[in-house]
C-alpha cells in the first residue's frame, strides 16, 4: 500500500478514536454500541488535512463552497466568496464582493414555488372566472347559430 494511502487511513483512524475516547469517558456503555458512536459524530466540525468538515444534526456533511465568477479581462473564473457551511454565511474574499444580477442574491425558491402552488400564484380573482364565462358564452352562441342556420 502506498505511504500516502496508509497515512490517510491512519489519520482517519485517529479522528475516529478521538470520538470513541470521548464516548467511553462519558458513559459506561459497551464499546461497540453504534447509536452512541453515531451520535458523537453529529453536530461536529472535524479538522482534516483536506480542510474542515461539518456534520449536521442529521448526519449530513455540509461542505464549504467556493463562489466563482467570470473575469472578462483574464478570461478565467475567479473565486470571489466562500460559503461557510458551519456558520451558514457567505464570506466575501474580494473588496467588490459578489455582483448579483439585479443587485441582490436570487430567491431561495421560485415565486410560484417548485410546483406552482405558492400563494402568489394560487389566488383566484374575478377576472379568471369572467374569462371562462365569456369563452363558454361565445361557444354556446356559436353552436346555437350553427344549428339554427343549418336547418
Amino acid at each position: 500500500m502506498p505511504s500516502k494511502s496508509r497515512n490517510l487511513i491512519t489519520q482517519r483512524s485517529e479522528y475516529f478514536n478521538i470520538t470513541e475516547e470521548e464516548r467511553l469517558s462519558s458513559t459506561t456503555v459497551a464499546a461497540y454500541e453504534s447509536a452512541l458512536i453515531t451520535a458523537q459524530m453529529f453536530n461536529r466540525t472535524f479538522s482534516l488535512p483536506t480542510g474542515e468538515v461539518y456534520i449536521d444534526k442529521n448526519g449530513d456533511r455540509l461542505a464549504n463552497m467556493l463562489i466563482r465568477r467570470w473575469n472578462k479581462e483574464s478570461a478565467q473564473f475567479e473565486t470571489c466568496a466562500v460559503f461557510n457551511a458551519g456558520a451558514a454565511e457567505i464570506v466575501p474574499l474580494q473588496a467588490d464582493g459578489i455582483s448579483w444580477p439585479g443587485g441582490e442574491p436570487p430567491r431561495n425558491e421560485p415565486l410560484c414555488g417548485y410546483v406552482g402552488l405558492a400563494s402568489a400564484c394560487t389566488t383566484k380573482n374575478v377576472a379568471d372566472g369572467s374569462v371562462v364565462a365569456i369563452v363558454l358564452a361565445a361557444l354556446i352562441t356559436t353552436l346555437s347559430l350553427t344549428f339554427i342556420t343549418a336547418k
